[in-house]
């Protein structure tokens, strides 16, 4: 094992090689940006030698593996910064939050926390990603997310129909007023991002996006910007530990409590172990009236029963194989998520009949897309 510290823009980073040869570090599949590469490069000594960083990054010093940390002094422009590289098996990348990271506006957004990224299995938030034709996953994503496709071929229907109701309910909470969202389970951005959907709406929408997965955190001041009227920050954290969440220093320094809030929970609370209702209690309860929750959930509630070879649990226990817990909901079980909460017209819906008027849909489609959606208001 080799361990690589580094320090950019003021974060401390620690990525860890394990079974990794000269080079592997800098893949030439990574999608991640060549500025990212060249950075970390440019801290890991004699790897660097096989792969030198691109002319784009600027004055750089190699320094030795193992000894003392080297500190890459670049001009990152706000774009990336140090990521792990996809398709590089078993590296991690541990770090630490500074105020290097700090900002709002045009210039990027607060980001706070701290966890590791494993690239030796899967995630849901990289599947999503891949589903949806991203390049921001690992081996260990793309093997199981191809697993995922053979037992439920429309997986990517699935993925690309819940980005679609993401827009469409966040264009609804904006036009009722809404200028505050927090978003947990962001996933990996895929544009439009909900700010970029509200901020067009409204530019002083202000938003907070939280999820637990590094790689997301990797990309945050990188796509998350913006608008100059708004605010956006990213929380690093567990949707499982909602008081954490709303504890947290970005979040409060970018949300007003005393205002109504837009909480979305898109294809979320079926990853989430545990009592999920009190997950949603938390997370309302200190909420202004007026505030809104919006969910989008899983279900099997049309498939041809437990064996059906072409239902949505097929692909559940993809997950439940590959140690991804998850559990899918009936509707009732989904209305109940929002008890207290008086629910928005049309209710609980499937979320391709949620408010689109009198457009017919294929046979077989409310099978295909296996996503209940709702929208309830605090009054």
């Amino acid at each position: 094992m080799v361990r690589l510290p580094l320090s950019i823009l003021g974060a401390s980073f620690t990525t860890v090689q394990e079974d990794c040869g000269a080079g592997r570090l800098a893949a030439e599949d990574n999608p991640a940006s060549a500025v990212a590469r060249g950075a970390l490069l440019a801290a890991t000594g004699p790897l660097a030698a096989a792969h030198p960083p691109p002319s784009s990054v600027p004055a750089w010093t190699p320094a030795p593996v193992g000894t003392t940390p080297a500190t890459a002094d670049l001009d990152l422009g706000g774009k990336v910064f140090g990521v792990a590289e996809p398709g590089v098996r078993n590296v991690r990348l541990r770090y630490t939050s500074s105020d290097g990271f700090s900002g709002n506006g045009p210039q990027g957004a607060a980001v706070s926390g701290s966890n590791e990224l494993r690239t030796d299995v899967p995630h849901s938030a990289r599947m999503y990603d891949y589903f949806l034709g991203g390049k921001d996953n690992y081996e260990a994503d793309r093997e199981a997310a191809e697993k995922a496709l053979q037992e439920f071929p429309a997986a990517r229907v699935t993925a690309r129909t819940n980005r679609e109701f993401m827009r469409r309910a966040t264009s609804f909470l904006a036009g009722e007023g809404i200028r505050q969202f927090l978003d947990i389970g962001t996933g990996i951005p895929t544009e439009p991002n909900l700010h970029q959907v509200a901020q067009r709406l409204a530019p002083e929408s202000r938003v907070v996006y939280v999820d637990n997965d590094p790689l997301v955190f990797s990309h945050a001041r990188a796509l998350l910007v913006s608008a100059p009227e708004g605010r956006t920050s990213f929380v690093l954290a567990d949707a499982a530990k909602p008081a954490d969440i709303l504890g947290a220093p970005e979040l409060l320094e970018t949300l007003d409590l005393s205002r109504p809030v837009a909480v979305s929970l898109m294809a979320l609370l079926h990853f989430v172990p545990g009592d999920v209702h009190d997950i949603v209690r938390t997370l309302m309860e200190p909420l202004a009236p007026g505030s809104y929750l919006a969910i989008s959930h899983v279900t099997t509630d049309f498939d041809d029963g437990a064996a059906d070879p072409d239902g949505m649990a097929r692909l559940l226990q993809v997950y439940i194989d590959r140690g991804i817990p998850v559990r899918p909901r009936t509707r009732a079980e989904v209305e109940r998520l929002f008890d207290g909460l008086e629910l928005v017209e049309p209710g609980v819906q499937v979320i391709h009949r949620w408010r689109v008027g009198d457009v017919e849909f294929p046979p077989g489609h409310d099978k295909n897309v296996s996503l209940y959606g709702a929208i309830g208001k605090k009054v």
